[in-house]
């Protein structure tokens, strides 16, 4: 998005390797992660929605 955004404002960009790798990398490692994270809490998360949904009402 910053590729096409800051360009556009007029902000010149400069993108370097070593950033642009890290970033990739750390995303690759972070999804699998959060995927597991949100799949062992999902009772609670289906609680906690249950529970708002109650109250809404």
């Amino acid at each position: 998005m910053s590729v096409a955004l800051f360009p556009a404002l007029g902000i010149p960009l400069n993108i370097q390797d070593f950033w642009s790798k890290m970033h990739h990398d750390s995303a690759t490692l972070i999804m699998p992660i959060l995927g597991l994270h949100l799949a062992f809490h999902f009772r609670w998360i289906k609680t906690l929605i249950v529970q708002m949904k109650k109250k809404a009402l």
